[in-house]
């Protein structure tokens, strides 16, 4: 393994014989960890822009979008406020 030295500081690394790369020092390993989080966070945004857009086009379409399939499709059960009204009224 190049860049890699026996850690003798410590006696319980050492009885394990832990291997460190002295490439990955301490400033590195935390900007890997940077790269990793803003990567988790680019994908987390992304998928509730496109949770957000779905839910707006049902909104204004009337329409349930299906992001499965990529493709719209009616709701049969979305009833407008009048006819909803009057069906209350009905029920006895």
């Amino acid at each position: 393994m190049l860049g890699a030295n026996w850690l003798e500081s410590s006696f319980a690394e050492k009885d394990l014989e832990v291997l460190v790369d002295t490439k990955l020092n301490m400033s590195r390993k935390r900007a890997l960890a940077a790269e990793k989080a803003t990567g988790i966070l680019g994908c987390t945004r992304k998928s509730v822009v496109s949770r957000l857009r779905s839910c707006v086009q049902e909104q204004l379409s009337g329409q349930k979008y299906c992001p499965s399939s990529r493709s719209a499709i009616s709701d049969p059960y979305l009833i407008s406020e009048d006819s909803h009204s009057q069906k209350a009224q009905e029920v006895p």
